[in-house]
């Protein structure tokens, strides 16, 4: 179903307006995966993080990825729990979505 058309940017943080969309206000927008364009490298959707386990380099499970969202300088990595962790490369060490995981480095979470 056509809820509207995408038109300008708005703001610095990727935001959109969304023109003709009068009585679909509310409604999510959504595309086939398949008509995605590539990522890019070292790039990813949000969808391909979210439920991803996170652990440090050493082994220690942090939890799961819930949301990523952004934040001022970069996003943010938002695990079940509530730990947040930057999505910057002295954190990130590697995500790997085949095996379903994302490794950080030591000293960014919490020692529980």
């Amino acid at each position: 179903m056509k809820v509207g058309r995408v038109g300008r940017p708005h703001g610095l943080a990727g935001a959109f307006v969304v023109e003709h969309a009068s009585d679909d206000r509310g409604v999510e927008l959504e595309l086939p995966e398949a008509e995605l364009p590539p990522a890019g490298e070292d790039a990813f959707y949000v969808y391909q993080l979210v439920g991803l386990t996170v652990e440090e380099e050493g082994g220690r499970l942090l939890g799961r990825v819930q949301d990523v969202t952004p934040g001022v300088a970069n996003d943010v990595l938002e695990l079940e729990g509530g730990i947040a962790l930057p999505m910057v490369e002295d954190c990130v060490r590697t995500v790997d979505l085949e095996e379903g995981r994302i490794v950080v480095a030591p000293g960014f979470a919490p020692e529980s």
